[in-house]
């Protein structure tokens, strides 16, 4: 007879270690009032805020005033989270459009939205 091994039910927390590892959890819980609870709403307000597809509209069509705000969205709430590389990327792409430096944001786009994508598939997954 071969044991049978528990499953192991693993935390949100220890899902985002798992999954999501450049997530630094003590920052983003930080930010929440040192509340993980919280921490997990938090996160599923950025997952559920998902602005994708309206930062990708707003880049094809150069609407750098609306590219400029969401981006400054996702740079705010990623900080908020613990995404510490995702909030520098939207840092320096935000400051780029707000200087005039479109070749800057058109430059590096590619590597944030899929940065972001990445960080969004991940949290779904933790979240389920």
């Amino acid at each position: 007879m071969i044991p049978r091994m528990e499953e192991k039910i693993m935390t949100f927390i220890e899902k985002i270690e798992s999954i999501l590892p450049e997530i630094d959890i003590e920052t983003g819980i930080m930010y929440c009032g040192d509340d993980e609870e919280l921490f997990e709403e938090v996160v599923g307000e950025f997952v559920e805020g998902e602005m994708t597809a309206s930062i990708e509209k707003n880049f094809k069509n150069q609407n750098w005033k609306d590219y400029q705000i969401e981006v400054h969205a996702v740079k705010g709430t990623s900080l908020t989270i613990g995404a510490q590389k995702l909030h520098e990327e939207a840092a320096d792409i935000e400051q780029s459009v707000k200087n005039g430096d479109v070749d800057f944001a058109m430059k590096h786009h590619r590597v944030f939205m899929e940065h972001y994508e990445d960080v969004l598939e991940g949290l779904k997954k933790c979240i389920e």
